[in-house]
C-alpha cells in the first residue's frame, strides 16, 4: 500500500491523536493483533467476544507505528512505556476503518469503481467483470470473498496504486452494512446478481423485499451517467424500476426473458467442462464458451460483459476477457485425484446456489462403474426459510437422482428429510438400511442419502464412500469447513 502519513490517518477518520509522536507514517493496515508487522497501523476493534484494545501492548512490541482506538484509558496504560507509537482516539473504531478505506480508495484516482452485490455469485462474477475491464483497464479486484465491513477496507489498503478501474465485491453482514460500505466505496456503477433467501435472518418482517432495499443502497452515490447491471430471470430483479424507487442512473437487463438489454439463449451445461451459450446485444448473436462450470455463471458472465460494453469495450473484447477469467478458489473448482472427480463449491451455500451446483454435479458424466455423489452442508442466514430452504434442497437431490447424498450438519438433517419426502410424494419404495449414520435407500433406483450430524464424522470416512470413476460434488456455507471434506479427498 501506499504510505499514509499520522495527518492524514487523523484527518480522515476524525480522530485526534492522544499520545505518541506526530511525524509517524504507515505503510501497512491489519486488525489482527498476530499478523502485525513493522511499520503498521493497526485498528482496535471490538468483537462480541474479544476487545483488541487488550493487545494494544503487543502490537507495539510487534513494531506498529500507530493505533486507532477507542478506548483512551486502556491505550494510555498499554503505552506508557512506548514512547514512540502514536495512537489516534475516535468514538468507533470499525468506522474509522470504513473512514481509512474511503479515503484511501478516492487517494489511488481510480477512472472507475465498480459494486458488485447479490445474494449468491458476487465473487464469480466479482471475477468475470474483473476479465472483463482488464481488457481496457489496468484493473484490481477485492481479493476472495472479503466483501464484508471489516474484509473489503483491508483489501482496498492492498490495491495496486497504478490501477485505473477497481472491482469491489460488497456483502451483507446485517441490516446496515451495505449502506456503510457504499459510504467507503462509492461505486459508480454495479452489479446485483440476484436476490435470494441469503441474509434472510436479519430481514425477519420485510423479507425479500428488505434484502432488495439493502442492496439497493449500493447505488446511493449514482448520478445520471450511472449503471445498475441486473439479472432479470429474478423474479424480484425483473419488476425493478430505478426512478419509481427514486435512484439516478441508468438499469441494464440482462436474462433470458423477454425485454432484456442482452439477451441470454442456448446455454448447454457440460459439467465439469463447463458452459456454451449465446448473447445477442443490439440484435447480433454472440457465441461463448466458458472452461468454467455452472450453468449459472452464463448470466454472471453476462451481467460482467454488459458493465464492461457500457464502459468502452466492444463486444468482442468483452467476450474475450470474459472467457480468460479464473474463477476464486473453492468455487465449482473441479480436481482429480486417483480417478476421483472432485467439484470443490465448499466456501458459501444457498438453496439457489445448492440447485445450480447439482445440476453441474449431474451434468458431468462418469465412469460405467462410477456414481454421482453429493456432499451437501447447512446453509447459513436463511433465518425463517431455514427448514423450507434445507427440505428444498433435499427434494431437489432426489429429483436430481444423485447416486449418494450425504447430508452434514444439524440443519440438513431437513436436506434429508426433504430427500425423503420428495421420494414419498413420488411413490418410492424407501428402505431404512441403517440408524447411525442414518442411510434411506431408494429401492427403485437404488439412489441413497445418509446423514451425518458433523463434518468431522464424514471426514474420517469419506474415502470409503468414493471410487475411481466417481464425480464427487463438496457444498456448503462457509462456516460448515467443507474445505477439510475436499484436503481429505484429495490426499494422496
Amino acid at each position: 500500500m501506499k504510505t499514509l502519513t499520522l495527518s492524514e490517518i487523523t484527518s480522515a477518520v476524525k480522530g485526534t491523536v492522544i499520545a505518541g509522536p506526530c511525524d509517524v507514517q504507515v505503510d501497512g493496515i491489519s486488525t489482527d493483533s498476530r499478523t502485525v508487522k513493522e511499520g503498521d497501523l493497526f485498528v482496535a476493534l471490538l468483537g462480541a467476544r474479544s476487545d483488541a484494545h487488550d493487545y494494544i501492548g503487543q502490537v507495539a512490541k510487534s513494531g506498529a507505528k500507530a493505533v486507532i482506538v477507542s478506548d483512551e484509558q486502556k491505550t494510555l496504560d498499554a503505552l506508557k512505556d512506548e514512547k514512540n507509537v502514536a495512537a489516534i482516539l475516535v468514538e468507533d473504531t470499525l468506522q474509522a476503518l470504513l473512514d481509512l478505506g474511503g479515503y484511501y480508495l478516492r487517494s489511488l484516482g481510480l477512472k472507475h469503481v465498480f459494486g458488485v452485490t447479490g445474494s449468491v455469485g458476487k465473487t464469480s462474477t466479482k471475477d468475470f467483470l474483473g476479465s472483463v475491464l482488464s481488457e481496457k483497464y489496468r484493473t484490481v479486484c477485492s481479493t476472495k470473498n472479503h466483501n464484508s465491513v471489516y474484509g473489503l477496507p483491508l483489501c482496498i489498503f492492498e490495491l495496486d496504486p497504478g490501477a485505473e478501474a477497481a472491482v469491489l465485491e460488497m456483502g451483507i453482514t446485517d441490516r446496515d452494512s451495505m449502506s456503510k460500505l457504499a459510504d467507503m466505496v462509492r461505486p459508480e456503477a454495479c452489479v446485483i446478481s440476484n436476490i435470494g433467501i441469503s441474509h434472510m435472518e436479519f430481514f425477519p418482517e420485510e423479507k425479500r423485499e428488505g434484502i432488495l432495499k439493502a442492496k439497493l443502497s449500493v447505488t446511493r452515490y449514482f448520478d445520471e451517467d450511472s449503471v445498475l447491471a441486473v439479472n432479470t430471470d429474478n423474479d424480484i430483479l425483473r419488476e425493478l424500476d430505478l426512478r419509481e424507487r427514486g435512484i439516478k442512473g441508468r438499469l441494464l437487463k440482462v436474462g433470458t426473458g423477454p425485454g432484456c438489454d442482452f439477451l441470454i439463449s442456448g446455454v448447454t451445461d457440460r459439467g465439469t467442462e463447463g458452459i456454451e451459450f449465446s448473447l445477442t446485444y443490439e440484435k447480433k448473436t454472440y457465441n461463448i464458451k466458458l472452461g468454467i462450470p455452472g450453468a449459472h455463471n452464463a448470466l454472471n458472465g453476462s451481467l460482467a460483459v454488459a458493465l464492461g460494453v457500457s464502459y468502452g469495450l466492444t463486444m468482442e473484447e468483452a467476450i474475450r476477457g470474459l472467457e480468460k477469467t479464473e474463477i476464486t478458489e473453492h468455487r465449482l473448482d473441479v480436481k482429480e485425484v486417483r480417478g476421483i472427480k472432485i467439484i470443490d463449491d465448499s466456501y458459501n451455500a444457498a438453496p439457489d446456489s445448492m440447485f445450480s451446483a447439482m445440476n453441474t454435479l449431474m451434468n458431468t458424466p462418469v465412469t460405467e462403474e462410477g456414481k454421482h455423489i453429493a456432499v451437501l452442508g447447512d446453509i447459513g442466514e436463511l433465518g425463517t426459510e431455514r427448514e423450507a430452504g434445507h427440505r428444498a434442497v433435499g427434494a431437489y437431490a432426489f429429483t436430481k437422482r444423485i447416486g449418494t447424498v450425504l447430508a452434514v450438519g444439524k440443519d440438513s438433517k431437513y436436506i434429508f428429510d426433504g430427500w425423503m419426502d420428495a421420494g414419498l410424494k413420488e411413490g418410492h419404495h424407501l428402505k431404512k438400511v441403517n440408524e447411525v449414520p442414518l442411510i434411506l435407500v431408494d429401492n427403485d433406483t437404488g439412489c441413497a442419502v445418509e446423514y451425518f450430524e458433523t463434518a468431522d464424522m464424514v471426514i474420517n470416512g469419506i474415502r470409503d464412500h468414493v471410487s475411481p470413476g466417481d464425480c464427487v460434488l463438496v457444498k456448503a456455507s462457509h462456516f460448515m469447513g467443507f474445505d477439510r471434506i475436499v484436503a481429505r479427498l484429495t490426499e494422496e
